[in-house]
């Protein structure tokens, strides 16, 4: 059962897909650190929650639609996995 992942259900939103998918990358390295996590997933939980940033500001949120967001392994340093 190896590279296999659980369907996403189709009604998430699009942005905890793509964190979801970029956390399941084969390549360990590649995979983004917690710390590139936290932000844009406080970001969404404000949203869904009825915070103060609409839902158009989150969904256009650089750290949510922007795949630079995401730290490869040379960014995060050894040791991080």
């Amino acid at each position: 059962v190896q590279d296999e992942r659980p369907p996403l259900p189709t009604d998430m939103p699009r942005e905890y897909a793509e964190i979801i998918a970029a956390s399941w990358n084969r390549d360990p390295w590649a995979r983004p650190a917690f710390e590139a996590l936290l932000p844009p997933l406080q970001d969404l939980h404000a949203v869904l929650a009825g915070g103060s940033k609409s839902s158009s500001q989150a969904r256009s949120a650089p750290s949510l639609r922007n795949p630079g967001w995401l730290l490869t392994g040379a960014a995060r340093g050894a040791g991080a996995c």
